[in-house]
């Protein structure tokens, strides 16, 4: 039994292992609620199958809507989702469905609907919510390459080669902008040359099979999409504080928890809208009442099987791990024959084959199977046992081809490969717990969940996983929410992009956001106004570019602003602004000429700040908007709540470790943020549910911390003229000290000298004066 148990455990460690494998020829098998975790080369491309099988098809058919939801997070990269119901689109199959793609995108633009930018949604989780119209979707996973087709986005990837030390390549970059050639050669070209900066993509990628009418997409992530859930980041003013407060000198935040609710209802559908929480609680409300009453038999296995009894593991599963690993092809088609489509267990809805019937609607489907093979009398009794008998002889001839993967030479090196991933402890204990489903465990990688037929009566210890039902039901309540700041460090970056300005030694710092001044630091080069922050930056660069697309005489004129900031050219100034305001404006600092001086188009211009946003979400250097990219770029805040690199005294806390502030946010303070270099920091937070582990991360905020540097005092009117004064008189003064002291020591007596003029053997002999 011993050894039995055993040989569970790593077959078991190697299932983990071959989920990871490389992908093939082939497209890979893909299941719902089955995550999987990936990576993909800058020039890769990854193609998965779904597949309803026979029982699955027979359940789908009769739902009102039917979705196939599709969601994929990067970690790191910019991986694209696009999907088909022929074949995989990088075989030259049609593509059906695509994220963003450009037909729908102009689509509503026509309908005059808002279209998100490019530089919003790219290297962000994209999802695709597909109507079960086919038994196989083909979903794709590749890199979203940014199209090259302006000169600005040449002279950004020119950047990029070179801050990656690939300046021969970058040539020829600049070159194609000097000759001005763009043809399907320079556009091949350009796309190797994007791939040399791109970094590898990870991701998660996840389907959910399910009625869009009876379990909507949103109770997929109800965490994500709790009505009024406000995920902006704010920096608080704490005022004056004394050096003995915890909080004297750090840099404090405050979020607004999932809970919170804004006075007023306004679009309950926007997750970062203001609205109470009355209608998921009405919702879920309702479903709970007409769960047995109302609802469609296929609803009521979705939402209650779980709770009745042991969720069966997936064939599907097994299919997944083994179809990627050649070595196991042998015994994976020798275990593939045996199987009746009674074991093909469809994930999302448990028992599919075994299911109650609507003329028996009180027996859940694993009591009326039962009921057929105890029940001499029931009508279907000989037929359910004989069926029964195939069904266990079938997966005892399984188990015993899958047990020949273990006399693999392959098999041992596997099992040490997983072993850091697999949780063997839980596995275990699961087992023990339910010994008559250690036989079919070995079919599967996971701990396998809903174990018992309710959450109060699972064992001490037992590892169980909410269903998605229980998910979507449970309240979002402030006890069961835990918090975790990370945060990193970007000077590096900001340099690297919008380059350094100096102080009066000529020192240099990190370029300041928004800087108008004509103290402190300077950038003489640029503007000799003081114009040295970002935004000033942005703004001369928008000049340039917009004056070369018209007659690039140095000055703005109106109409070429029209094709840019439709449909009068308003559109490019401040609140409050509009062309004739800022040609007034030129007017009144002498600047003639006709058309918009620079100077004034840097004063009245209001279009840097999504310029300025767009280039601190960079995903082909780094993710920190979704929570596997904050895990794997940024650093979480110890406990202290200082700056460290020692993540291993970080922990979740509960609402009640924080302070809260009169409009009900969360607050925590930061502390020992480098302020040497004008410094540059993004700091996130991950709030996770304890009981659905769902986690999310807030929108990312960005901070700089100004170096306090030697400034001048400013002086005028008397207060000038009392410096220049005591100047002249400090001047005066030294020189009348110079020049008494020089005719004293040429009116002095000179003092007499001794002369020696011989010398005998034990001193001086005569001396004259």
């Amino acid at each position: 039994m011993v050894s039995k148990f055993s040989h569970l455990v790593e077959l078991s460690a190697l299932l983990v292992v071959l989920a990871a494998s490389s992908v093939g020829g082939t497209p890979q098998p893909i299941y719902s609620a089955v995550p999987i975790h990936a990576s993909l080369a800058p020039n890769g491309t990854v193609c998965y199958h779904f597949a309803l099988d026979p029982n699955t098809t027979r359940e789908v058919v009769y739902w009102p809507a039917a979705k196939l939801h599709v969601r994929l997070t990067p970690c790191t990269g910019t991986p694209h989702l696009r999907a088909s119901v022929h074949g995989c689109p990088s075989d030259g199959h049609v593509v059906n469905f695509e994220f963003q793609n450009t037909k729908s995108r102009n689509d509503m633009l026509a309908k005059n609907m808002t279209v998100a930018p490019m530089w919003e949604w790219m290297g962000d989780t994209e999802t695709l919510s597909l109507d079960v119209t086919h038994r196989n979707f083909y979903i794709e996973v590749t890199q979203f390459h940014p199209p090259m087709r302006t000169n600005d986005t040449k002279r950004d990837l020119s950047r990029r080669l070179r801050n990656k030390k690939f300046d021969k390549q970058a040539d020829v970059v600049d070159d194609m902008i000097y000759k001005g050639v763009f043809g399907r050669e320079e556009a091949a070209q350009l796309r190797a040359l994007q791939e040399m900066v791109m970094p590898v993509a990870n991701y998660e990628l996840v389907v959910h099979l399910h009625d869009n009418k009876e379990f909507p997409d949103l109770q997929l992530t109800p965490l994500a999409s709790e009505p009024g859930f406000n995920r902006n980041i704010e920096l608080v003013d704490p005022g004056v504080l004394s050096a003995e407060d915890p909080l004297y000198g750090a840099y404090i935040i405050a979020w607004y928890p999932p809970t919170w609710s804004a006075p007023t209802s306004t679009n309950a559908s926007d997750s970062n809208s203001t609205a109470n929480n009355t209608a998921r609680t009405g919702t879920t409300t309702r479903l709970v009442e007409n769960e047995q009453e109302n609802l469609p038999h296929h609803h009521r296995r979705l939402l209650s099987m779980h709770d009745q009894g042991t969720k069966d593991v997936t064939w599907g599963q097994v299919e997944d791990l083994l179809s990627g690993e050649p070595w196991a092809m042998e015994q994976l088609s020798a275990a593939r024959s045996l199987l009746s489509p009674e074991d093909v267990i469809f994930y999302a809805h448990p028992g599919a084959a075994n299911a109650g019937r609507a003329s028996e609607p009180k027996l859940t489907g694993r009591q009326l199977h039962s009921l057929k093979l105890t029940d001499p009398e029931h009508p279907e009794h000989r037929q359910t046992v004989a069926q029964e008998k195939q069904r266990i002889k079938a997966l005892d001839e399984v188990d015993e081809k899958l047990a020949a993967l273990a006399s693999h030479p392959d098999f041992e090196d596997a099992v040490r490969r997983g072993t850091e991933d697999f949780e063997e402890r839980k596995l275990a204990v699961f087992l023990l717990n339910n010994p008559r489903l250690a036989r079919r465990s070995a079919l599967t990688t996971r701990a396998i969940s809903n174990s018992s037929s309710s959450a109060n009566s699972t064992a001490p210890g037992t590892f169980r996983e909410l269903t998605l039902k229980e998910k979507a039901e449970r309240p979002i309540v402030d006890e069961e929410l835990e918090y975790l700041v990370y945060w990193v460090d970007i000077t590096r970056f900001v340099q690297d992009r919008w380059g350094v300005i100096q102080d009066g030694l000529l020192n240099d710092y990190t370029r300041l956001f928004d800087f108008n001044s004509s103290k402190g630091f300077y950038c003489k080069e640029e503007s000799e106004d003081g114009l040295c922050g970002i935004h000033q930056l942005i703004a001369r660069q928008e000049f340039d570019r917009l004056d070369k697309l018209g007659n690039g005489d140095g000055r703005l004129q109106r109409q070429e602003l029209y094709a840019e900031f439709p449909p009068d050219g308003n559109a490019a100034f401040k609140k409050d602004w509009d062309w004739d305001k800022a040609v007034d404006y030129g007017k009144s600092k002498m600047m003639g000429g006709s058309g918009l001086a620079m100077r004034a188009w840097e004063e009245a211009f209001g279009g840097s700040q999504e310029l300025f946003d767009s280039s601190f979400k960079d995903p082909l250097l780094r993710n920190y908007w979704t929570v596997c990219g904050l895990n794997g770029s940024s650093t979480p805040l110890v406990l202290s709540g200082n700056i460290s690199r020692d993540a291993g005294r970080f922990e979740w806390l509960g609402h009640k470790s924080f302070d809260k502030d009169d409009k009900g946010r969360v607050m925590r303070g930061i502390k020992g943020l480098a302020d040497d270099d004008n410094n540059v920091y993004i700091v996130n937070v991950v709030v996770r549910h304890t009981m659905t582990k769902e986690q999310v991360a807030y929108k990312p905020h960005v901070l700089q911390r100004r170096s306090p540097i030697y400034e001048s005092a400013e002086t005028s009117g008397p207060q000038q003229m009392a410096i220049i004064y005591a100047a002249i008189g400090s001047a005066a003064g030294i020189v009348a000290i110079f020049v008494a002291a020089v005719v004293y020591s040429k009116s002095r007596k000179s003092r007499p000298k001794l002369r020696i003029v011989q010398t005998g053997p034990t001193g001086p002999l005569l001396a004259k004066m």
